[in-house]
């Protein structure tokens, strides 16, 4: 690279990258208020034991489900400050369902958001809508990168 500011920036990017999304998220992507996380294992969606503290999300909370975890949303409605999906977020085949939520991130090499599968296509109604409308929140973790001028 031939701009030294621009490889510096670029260095500040991958150094923001060697941390977890999800520690970032958890501690300072959510508003201020702390994130409630699903256990390693996971569970119903409308379980306490598949929360960390045994307390299911209610409205306007953000939420983790870290890799790993299989976290199957049973409830027929679920209202989020945001969603950031490490592990698989399941909604059960048996109803209809509706998320809504700020912002939703399924991001990691084993990151899955399941409405149905080829096998078992999902036959009833999900609805899923993100109500974010600030662009400046940052949900990847990752500095901007502001490339400056010629």
């Amino acid at each position: 690279m031939r701009n030294p500011s621009l490889r510096a920036k670029l260095g500040l990017v991958l150094s923001y990258l060697a941390y977890s999304p999800l520690e970032l998220i958890a501690c300072g992507y959510c508003g201020g208020s702390a994130a409630v996380t699903a256990t390693a294992t996971g569970g119903q969606w409308s379980a306490p034991s598949t929360w960390v503290g045994a307390a299911v999300p209610s409205a306007n909370q953000p939420v983790v489900i870290p890799e790993g975890s299989v976290v199957t949303l049973d409830a027929a409605s679920a209202a989020l400050q945001s969603l950031k999906v490490g592990g698989t977020l399941r909604v059960a085949p048996e109803r209809d369902a509706a998320l809504t939520t700020g912002w939703l991130m399924v991001e990691g090499a084993g990151a899955r958001f399941e409405v149905g599968t080829p096998a078992a296509p999902y036959s009833n109604r999900f609805t899923l809508t993100l109500t974010g409308t600030n662009p400046a929140i940052n949900v990847t973790g990752v500095a901007p990168l502001d490339t400056g001028t010629k």
